[in-house]
């Protein structure tokens, strides 16, 4: 998040504690612009970018 300020300090942020399902029908609807899931993820590839992490 410090990153982002520093970087997009003209940018607005407001994390939501939703469960997977609640953020993708939020994607669905245009309610968020991003949504930090688990193995859902790959299912949705055909409707939205998706970009997978490996820690």
């Amino acid at each position: 998040m410090s990153a982002l300020r520093r970087t997009h300090a003209e940018e607005k942020v407001k994390l939501l504690d939703l469960s997977p399902g609640e953020q993708i029908a939020a994607l669905r609807k245009g309610e968020i612009d991003l949504a930090l899931i688990g193995q859902e993820g790959a299912v949705l590839s055909s409707e939205f970018y998706v970009r997978a992490t490996i820690d």
